[in-house]
């Protein structure tokens, strides 16, 4: 169902660019996410930069989204940060972690599930997760399990 969804928005942008009208296809609906890979996201609602890798990341403050020179975490609270992750894993949950190296306060992503919005996901220490989280890790749970 998630790849058909994704094929049919693509073809949809597809579409109304060879009519010539003007569109601003989000990044979400040009560019789904890999299959077996984790697309973690700048805004909520898969939007804005992405970055879609099949690998655990120690530290998003070394990472850069997909294509830009902006890296996925500057610091506690800024915009650009990740806000969203979707996991196309089927088989992996993904732990999320508020400080570099798989450390601190946490939530999990549940398999082929999605946290599409970390303003509303809540960390093991009660705390909000949105644009504060630095590190995921493929196969481990830790904290509340996410899918919505």
């Amino acid at each position: 169902m998630r790849i058909k969804a994704a094929f049919l928005a693509a073809t949809a942008v597809a579409g109304l660019t060879t009519v010539g009208l003007a569109t601003t296809a989000t990044t979400a609906a040009a560019a789904p996410c890999t299959l077996n890979n984790a697309c973690l996201w700048s805004n909520p609602g898969f939007g804005g930069y992405r970055f879609n890798n099949f690998y655990s990341q120690p530290n998003w403050g070394a990472v850069n989204y997909d294509g830009t020179t902006v890296r996925m975490w500057r610091g506690d609270g800024v915009a650009t940060n990740v806000s969203a992750l979707d996991n196309w894993d089927s088989d992996s949950r993904i732990a999320v972690y508020y400080n570099s190296g798989y450390r601190g306060p946490c939530f999990t992503v549940a398999n082929f599930g999605s946290a599409s919005d970390f303003r509303r996901v809540r960390l093991t220490d009660g705390s909000n997760a949105n644009e504060r989280m630095n590190s995921h890790h493929f196969n481990r749970t830790c904290g509340t399990v996410y899918n919505f």
